[in-house]
């Protein structure tokens, strides 16, 4: 079986792949990986492309001053000091 992180960067790149043609790649898998890559996958461990895009600007523009981040203005509770 190949290494947990090799798993979950394949099954991104299978759930993800686009136009990418992985048919190569995934025949080249045992049924145990390929079962383990299926898990990550339903788990929604990989994100979309779109929405990972999305995020990544969302902080942009927050960085930018664009949009006003609630959560970084928070101060954190006494426990936390």
């Amino acid at each position: 079986m190949l290494a947990a992180n090799t798993l979950m960067a394949l099954a991104c790149l299978i759930s993800n792949k686009g136009p990418l043609d992985t048919a190569a790649v995934e025949s080249q898998l045992s049924p145990d990986d390929k079962a383990q890559i299926q898990k990550y996958i339903d788990a929604g461990a990989c994100l979309p492309d779109s929405l990972e895009r999305h995020i990544r600007d969302t902080e942009e523009k927050i960085l930018r001053g664009e949009i006003k981040s609630f959560s970084a203005a928070s101060k954190p509770t006494h426990e936390c000091d």
